[in-house]
């Protein structure tokens, strides 16, 4: 796909699974309940642990965003220490030449993992003065990246970038991409209650649900492919 096949094909897959938020967002604004508790409806009291524990192992499995970051710390490192990416492990094979594998991406794993770790050891309440100074710059940081994006989708277009996918082709990847970004927002989906319980009205949770997190996606999804 091209870039705004990309993006668009974000935008359906958003669509689909805020479009059905209200059902789960509803009783978190009513109540003033997180998810944890509203399971409880159909879950019981004690089977009420059985998701929560699932969606817990999921979050762990994740580790905080790590194989996304992994890159970043790999290409900081990569301009900082002058050997980083000659980092690799030779793997013997029944061929002239050795298969080699990047450690230096192994080890950004790593070190993304031990400071996601160290961080949540510490515990939400103890989060650095900077977080609340990161959360402030980091809107004027996006505008600026999603300038620069604009400016390489319309006023210099990559050649190379057309789509390379055509007919029945693009729709056997569509769809699949589009479930795939279901799949990455169901259990967010559900959690819903959790941050709609701080809402003062049902309207308005539904609107900032419904409207604004598909355009979000959509938006740094765009900001992601500059």
């Amino acid at each position: 796909m091209n870039w705004w096949e990309a993006v668009l094909t974000i935008l359906v897959g958003s669509i689909v699974v805020h479009g059905r938020d209200p059902a789960c967002l509803a009783p978190g604004t009513k109540f003033g309940i997180p998810y944890p508790v509203f399971a409880r409806l159909w879950f019981g009291t004690r089977g009420a642990h059985v998701p929560a524990l699932a969606r817990a192992v999921i979050a762990a499995g994740g580790s905080g965003s790590t194989p996304v970051r992994r890159p970043s710390i790999d290409a900081i490192l990569t301009r900082v220490v002058p050997f980083w990416s000659s980092l690799a492990v030779t793997f013997p094979l029944p061929a002239p030449e050795a298969f080699p594998a990047p450690l230096h991406l192994a080890l950004a794993f790593v070190i993304f993992w031990a400071i996601n770790v160290a961080i949540a050891m510490r515990g939400p309440s103890n989060r650095p003065a900077r977080t609340d100074r990161r959360a402030a710059s980091g809107p004027f940081g996006d505008r600026l990246t999603l300038v620069g994006a604009l400016e390489r989708a319309w006023l210099r277009p990559d050649p190379l970038a057309a789509a390379a996918l055509h007919g029945p082709s693009f729709w056997s990847a569509f769809f699949p991409s589009v479930i795939g970004v279901i799949a990455f927002w169901a259990t967010l989906a559900l959690n819903i209650p959790d941050y709609t319980r701080y809402a003062k009205t049902q309207r308005g949770q539904m609107l900032g649900q419904v409207t604004s997190m598909p355009l979000t996606m959509a938006i740094f999804s765009f900001i992601g492919w500059r």
